[in-house]
This record gives C-alpha cells, structure tokens and sequence, in this order.
C-alpha cells in the first residue's frame, strides 16, 4: 500500500509510532526533541496506554492516512507472551501479510532495558518496578520507588542526552533481537532506519503493507 501525504507545510516524512504507554510515548518524545535522528523525519509518538489497545490505536492511525508510516513499539512482557502474540496476529491479519516483521518493534523484558542503556551495561531480567528501583533507578535516576509516573519520568527523561544516545546505540549491538531472548530487543533496527538520511525504506515498508 503506498502511502501519500501533501507536503505543502513541512517537507519531513512523518513518522508514527504508536507506543504502549507512557514510558515508551515519553521516551520516543525525548528521542525526537533531541534530534537524535535525520532531520528528514518528524517523529509522532501516540500513547495507546496498555498493548491491548495499541493494535485499535495502530488501525485508526494507519487509516487516517496523516502519516507516512506508522509503526508500533511495546513491550513482551513476560513468558508466554499472551499479549504480545495476539497483537502481532492482529497486526498481521490487518495486513494480511507478515506485517509484524517491518512495522513492530519490541523489548523484552521492558523498555526500560533501553533507558537503562543509556547509561550502563544493564540487562534486565524482570519487569517488577520495584526490583528496578532498587538495584537500578536509584543509582541513576535517585528514584527509590519507581511508578512510571509523570514526575518520575520528568526525572529520568532530563537525564537522557544526545551523547549518551550514541552509546545506548553501541550497547544494543550486544542485545539480541529475539522477541524471547531476555533481554532481547529490536530497537536497534527502528534507529538505524530513523537515522538513515535515505527515507525508501518507508516507501518499501509500505509498499509490502
């Protein structure tokens, strides 16, 4: 399906990602006001609050025919992965294709395994707030409790940085991509694409939808 959009007020390629819930929607916001990424995209993140949700959020967005992409980040939660299957089966019955493989981008356990790698060689094996406030977050951040909630992600979003950007990008190479390695992540994939000053690979994505 190839998507068209007029380009009368702005010349970037508009990029959606619906993300899971806040800590993925303020988190992908940080990453575009950084300006982390090839000034050829605008970056919409759009909250969809729970992953159940996201795959409604993702079909009304992709009809709307505002974007030029749009794309999905989550988590996988924990084994089985319930939820995350069913989101990816649901993605793929829309498409009626392997959809998943291009537009779905995911962190196992949680994303913030990505934050964290702004920061160290962290691998977390658990999605507990609490256990991560622990052994974590109060290192980094000074949180104590962590509840995702907004003052707390006011806190940890400030400390993320362009330089410290680069080096999560370095740390991800380390981090396997399985949706059912933990950690495993994908993420490095939707960076490279974002970072790349050539935007076909929307119009290949697309074109395979």
């Amino acid at each position: 399906m190839n998507k068209k959009r007029s380009r009368k007020f702005d010349d970037r390629f508009k990029v959606c990602i619906i993300c899971e819930g806040s800590e993925e929607e303020r988190y992908i916001k940080r990453l575009s006001d950084l300006k982390v990424w090839h000034e050829n995209y605008n970056v919409i993140p759009v909250g969809a609050h729970s992953i159940d949700k996201i795959f409604a959020k993702y079909k009304y967005e992709f009809q709307s025919d505002k974007y030029d992409i749009v794309l999905v980040m989550c988590d996988t939660e924990t084994a089985p992965y319930e939820q995350f299957k069913t989101l990816k089966r649901k993605l793929d019955d829309f498409h009626a294709r392997d959809a998943t493989e291009h537009i779905l981008f995911y962190t196992n356990p949680c994303t913030m395994q990505l934050i964290l790698l702004h920061f160290d060689e962290v691998r977390l094996k658990t999605t507990d707030k609490s256990s991560i406030a622990r052994s974590h977050l109060q290192k980094y951040f000074g949180l104590g409790e962590y509840h995702a909630r907004d003052k707390e992600l006011d806190i940890i979003m400030r400390k993320i940085n362009a330089e410290n950007y680069e080096r999560l990008k370095v740390r991800l190479k380390d981090i396997p991509s399985s949706a059912e390695n933990i950690p495993g992540t994908n993420f490095l994939d939707l960076l490279t694409l974002l970072g790349s000053p050539d935007a076909k690979w929307i119009k290949n994505i697309n074109d395979d939808l």
